[in-house]
């Protein structure tokens, strides 16, 4: 018996072998997640565990860097960092032996631009999307209906609004209807979520946690949430608040004291918020009937609104609903009186009524979309007064923002627009003044002292800044107290002392950002409208070398005296214009190292700018003003 059966014996055993000595294989990704300026996460899941790899470059065939991690898993999550802000990147994923996926044009990510930026933004939207994988091939029609779109293109992201997989979130659901359903897309776009209440329904969603990196320490911008349920990112002029329709949003909670806190710190221009259950619906849920959504409509809308959010994107009822310009209902649908409560009772189209048109502050206006049509169609009375269309039809939304413009289609699945509608901002105030430059190494590894900025802004709208943001490209100022920070205006009369007028100046390190704030006994405040404001910042200073601000051209300090104007073309001064390298001399336009803008405007940056920087090399400041 033995003899006989020790061959099957011993085939077994090797046969039982074979998966840690075969080939590894990706069961998962790879997928791009937390994007910001300088850096993203890739991530990817195998069917035995390995060690990690990411190679990347400038194009598919020159992968010269790469990131890893040592330890064998079978969840490959790799964060890259100091990248280059607005900036495509190829990419491959797999061990520190074999390639397991990349290495050609669809396995590509592109970061995201400072913060304040003006350029064009794309944004794919899908809203309960979760039955991708179910046979019934309606999440694969909202998603070719989109692809095989005139408007399609690649989005700078994509977003999804909850109850991602179907019918509780496990994780063969998970993987099915997102990662088996968009492989394409997630190779090349990051992909920002939120939880739905049917992610939930296996071990309090922890399929879905395990899926998603998301960022609650305020990686990619905005304040730190402390938990993956709810965050903030900005990308371009655009801030992106994420709330849990599912957990505690009482007021006090720790959501909504958090909330709070991110949208009085936020200086972008435009603000999108998004979760899952929505505020108004007569879909296949009706927001007067059922409690947790009454509710919710009570604790997030008044907060959103006095804190001047522009759209609102949500999900869980099937179907397609968007409202008119709203302010001020929080009530039954029976309570909404449009002459006091809608501020545009039209339908936003150009090709209609006309766009809507707001203005920054406070309870200027906020539509309000519902989107959970991505996945099934589910009907319901569609009637709610406060919107402008209802439909029981698949589709998703894109979005697209442009300095004072945001867009937003239905895309149906034969990929024809089914609503459109447009929000125009003005005037143009300016919430963020981002002001960037570069700490690097020199030629012999030894670092480069960070310069003082001095900088001064001629803004003839400058009334309403409350916020200045500094963003640098090294964490150097992690940790250091933010407090070498002088602030001076000049208006008709002359210098304006900021401390005579009551106001005070403090400074706080976020990352790698400093964010300077106004003041006085009432609380944050605007800057009086003076011509010029100066800035000057000594991170020498921060580092607790000296708390004094060092004059120019005083023992240690760097004055960067760089380009003035819209380097870019695009008719506004943005952190783009604004980046410049600091150095351990005297600044010398004429050493490329130095310079990082197309003065000439012709695409490129090359011995023509340097002559036009050298010309005016007398210029001492960088000036920046807004377009009328």
């Amino acid at each position: 018996m033995t003899l006989r059966t020790f061959p099957a014996t011993l085939a077994f055993l090797v046969i039982a072998a074979l998966p840690s000595v075969h080939a590894q294989s990706i069961t998962r990704g790879p997928y791009l997640q937390m994007l910001s300026p300088n850096a993203i996460t890739v991530r990817w899941q195998t069917d035995v565990a390995t060690d990690s790899r990411v190679q990347y470059g400038g194009a598919p065939d020159t992968l010269a860097s790469n990131a890893g991690d040592g330890a064998s898993v079978i969840e490959h999550d790799i964060r890259l960092t100091g990248l280059t802000p607005d900036t495509t990147y190829h990419y491959s994923v797999g061990t520190s032996a074999t390639m397991l996926a990349g290495g050609d044009d669809t396995f590509r990510f592109k970061t995201a631009p400072l913060p304040g930026t003006i350029q064009p933004v794309r944004i794919w939207v899908l809203g309960d999307s979760g039955t991708g994988g179910d046979g019934t091939g309606r999440a694969e029609s909202v998603r070719d209906g989109y692809y095989n779109s005139t408007f399609y293109q690649d989005p700078d992201f994509w977003m999804m609004l909850g109850d991602n997989a179907y019918t509780n979130g496990t994780e063969a659901e998970t993987t099915r209807a997102i990662f088996q359903t968009h492989p394409m897309m997630l190779r090349k776009c990051t992909l920002w979520s939120t939880l739905g209440n049917h992610d939930t329904y296996t071990s309090r969603g922890e399929p879905y946690f395990n899926a998603f990196n998301l960022p609650e320490n305020a990686e990619c911008g905005g304040q730190a949430s402390g938990t993956e349920r709810y965050y903030s990112f900005d990308y371009a002029n655009i801030h992106f608040i994420c709330l849990d329709s599912e957990g505690n949003h009482a007021d006090g909670s720790p959501q909504l004291e958090w909330a709070k806190r991110d949208l009085e710190n936020t200086i972008q221009q435009w603000i999108i918020a998004f979760w899952h259950a929505p505020p108004y619906s007569r879909g296949s849920h009706n927001t007067d009937t059922e409690p947790g959504l009454v509710q919710q409509r009570l604790d997030f809308l008044p907060l959103l609104e006095s804190h001047g959010v522009d759209l609102v994107l949500c999900g869980h009822s099937h179907c397609y609903e968007r409202s008119m310009l709203l302010n001020g209902h929080y009530g039954l649908s029976s309570t909404f009186d449009p002459n006091t409560m809608a501020l545009d009772t039209g339908d936003g189209s150009e090709t209609g009524d006309g766009a809507y048109q707001k203005t920054e502050g406070s309870n200027n206006g906020t539509v309000y979309v519902v989107g959970g049509n991505s996945g099934k169609a589910s009907g319901g009375s569609l009637d709610h007064p406060v919107m402008i269309t209802s439909q029981n039809k698949l589709g998703s939304l894109i979005i697209d923002v442009n300095n004072s413009r945001l867009d937003v289609h239905e895309i149906g699945t034969d990929g024809v627009p089914l609503d459109n509608f447009t929000l125009l901002k003005g005037p143009l105030g300016p919430r963020l003044i981002p002001m960037g430059w570069y700490s690097v190494s020199d030629h012999a590894g030894t670092p480069r002292a960070l310069p003082i900025l001095d900088h001064t802004f001629i803004e003839p709208r400058q009334a309403g800044l409350r916020r200045v943001e500094i963003s640098f490209f090294e964490s150097v100022l992690v940790g250091n107290p933010a407090t070498a920070v002088a602030v001076t205006g000049i208006n008709a009369a002359g210098p304006v002392d900021l401390s005579s007028l009551g106001i005070t100046v403090t400074a706080s390190a976020i990352d790698d950002r400093v964010v300077v704030e106004f003041s006085n006994d009432s609380g944050p405040c605007a800057l009086p409208d003076a011509a010029k404001w100066r800035f000057t910042l000594n991170p020498a200073a921060l580092s607790g070398t000296s708390g004094a601000i060092l004059p120019n051209g005083a023992a240690n300090s760097r004055v960067i005296t760089s380009l003035a104007g819209d380097t870019t073309g695009t008719g506004r001064c943005t952190g783009i214009d604004l980046n410049r390298i600091a150095n351990s001399g005297p600044f010398n336009p004429l050493d490329a190292d130095h310079l990082r803008a197309d003065i000439t405007g012709d695409g490129v940056i090359d011995a023509t700018d340097r002559a036009a920087a050298w010309a005016n090399r007398a210029t001492r400041t960088d000036t920046l003003t807004q377009p009328d």
